[in-house]
């Protein structure tokens, strides 16, 4: 039995790490609520933008863009990984990183050209043979619409001048405060059917009931553009939304243990109090006993 200075130290122990996983609990409250309202707002409007995107696309059948280009047999494919830059958060990494993996078993790992998106995704592919062609990390847990237009930017030169003919971008999607799903979306080529899903009487339109100011090509550019930026951005505050809600979890399950834990371990100790005690007045006893002889 471990001796009363080893329990009473190891309760110490188990206080401080509450102390801390409790901290860390608040912090992540904190940030989910901010990052939370974030992506509401962006799911909002990136939902709007796509619906205005797709009748764009679905009315001008005709009109070429580099965006609509898709390739008849896929070579190359462009995956945005989106993980979160430390641990403590449960599986989280871990779902999204078995997920990439599970996607590029299937595409065929020689043809992904990988760009990460936090340390976690980084750290797990650096030492395989995919192909890292972008790194983007410490955001702090919160959005960074400066880094996402580098990444919108990035993918859109590689699809724009046929170095990949996809993208995907891979992350936990949030669903509520106790659960988030792996979710892979490709961005890249625009299919007006995708954007336009679940919206009834969309019609097939034409391009002679649309009417551009000032021209063609402006308005595809502006409006295409702005779309993959924001939708990149709304990919990035749902998965840290559910990045802070996992972590939220997690450290709510370690402060829960460190309570058990420090019963266990109190209950312990005052067994090995009560033993010693008992020993001394059995000595006391056998002492007083003897001299009575």
């Amino acid at each position: 039995m471990p001796s009363l200075k080893d329990l009473r130290n190891r309760i110490r122990t188990v206080i401080n790490t509450q102390q801390i996983t409790k901290a860390m609990k608040a912090v992540s409250v904190s940030k989910l609520r901010r990052v939370q309202a974030s992506m509401e707002n962006t799911r909002r409007y990136v939902d709007a933008l796509a619906r205005i995107t797709g009748r764009l696309l679905q009315g001008t059948p005709d009109i070429d863009h580099p965006f609509r280009r898709v390739a008849e047999s896929p070579d190359r494919v462009a995956m945005v990984l989106m993980t979160a830059d430390r641990g403590m958060c449960g599986a989280y990494n871990n779902h999204i990183i078995d997920k990439a993996t599970e996607l590029m078993a299937d595409i065929g790992e020689p043809r992904v050209d990988l760009i990460c998106v936090g340390k976690k995704g980084r750290d797990a592919f650096r030492k395989t043979n995919v192909n890292i062609i972008g790194e983007y990390m410490d955001f702090g847990g919160n959005v960074s619409s400066q880094v996402m237009s580098e990444v919108t930017d990035k993918v859109v030169d590689l699809f724009v001048s046929e170095r990949c003919d996809k993208v995907l971008v891979v992350y936990n999607s949030f669903i509520n405060m106790m659960k988030y799903q792996p979710t892979a979306v490709e961005v890249l080529p625009l299919d007006p059917a995708d954007l336009l899903e679940g919206e009834v009487g969309s019609g097939d339109g034409g391009a002679g009931d649309i009417i551009f100011e000032p021209d063609v090509e402006s308005v595809f550019g502006s409006t295409l553009e702005r779309y993959l930026r924001i939708k990149m951005v709304t990919c990035q505050a749902d998965a840290l939304t559910a990045e802070h809600s996992a972590r939220m979890v997690a450290m709510s399950n370690a402060t829960d243990n460190c309570d058990e834990l420090k019963q266990s371990l109190t209950i312990e100790m005052n067994k090995a109090r009560q033993a010693m005690i008992t020993k001394e007045l059995l000595e006391i006893v056998s002492g007083a006993e003897a001299l009575k002889g």
